[in-house]
């Protein structure tokens, strides 16, 4: 799935040498004279990168782009930052847990490195970006509670307004963005 060009102006991504792990995506919108940007804390990636898109991505940017006039914090945002709890490219997030069984947690989590990269990359996106929106769902994934709750433990040390898309789920996640509708508001969290 392409980029629609018409809203995105560019695309950038941060992976790993073999391009197998995304820790960054970040989007620039075709909205002239605006300098504000929202970052999305998902959880991981599918198949997007600079050259293609994939249906969550288009869902985060289509969210941003059709809320734009009736959401006062979406409105002069011209940039998407997309960063993942696991950074491992896979369509299916059960999959996740064989990469961890194989690999080991901090590999599926880009963490492996001794200034666990994933963790440091979250941690300056959240600082840099004006909105913050943890659309990460449920997942099932080996030991995925505990690295939510390690992500609700950063987020806790930023002083920024957290958001999820609607409600939370009956189980307490953000909804993922591939489960939202384009109606649904931000709500404030409780991290």
């Amino acid at each position: 799935m392409k980029y629609d060009q018409e809203i995105v102006k560019s695309v950038r991504g941060e992976y790993d040498k073999e391009k197998k792990r995304r820790y960054l995506l970040e989007i620039n919108l075709n909205k002239e004279n605006l300098n504000k940007s929202v970052l999305f804390i998902m959880m991981n990636p599918s198949e997007a990168n600079d050259e293609q898109s994939d249906t969550t991505i288009q869902k985060a940017i289509n969210y941003v782009f059709t809320n734009k006039c009736r959401n006062q914090l979406l409105s002069e945002c011209n940039t998407i930052n997309i960063v993942n709890a696991y950074v491992v490219y896979t369509k299916n997030p059960e999959e996740v847990t064989n990469m961890i069984k194989q690999y080991g947690e901090d590999y599926a989590c880009g963490n492996e490195d001794n200034n666990r990269r994933n963790d440091k990359i979250i941690k300056e996106q959240i600082e840099k970006n004006d909105v913050i929106i943890f659309a990460c769902g449920k997942g099932d994934i080996e030991n995925y509670e505990s690295r939510i709750k390690h992500l609700k433990n950063i987020l806790k040390d930023s002083t920024k307004t957290i958001y999820s898309v609607g409600e939370l789920t009956q189980d307490g996640f953000p909804r993922h963005m591939s489960r939202v509708d384009y109606k649904f508001d931000l709500t404030e969290m409780q991290v």
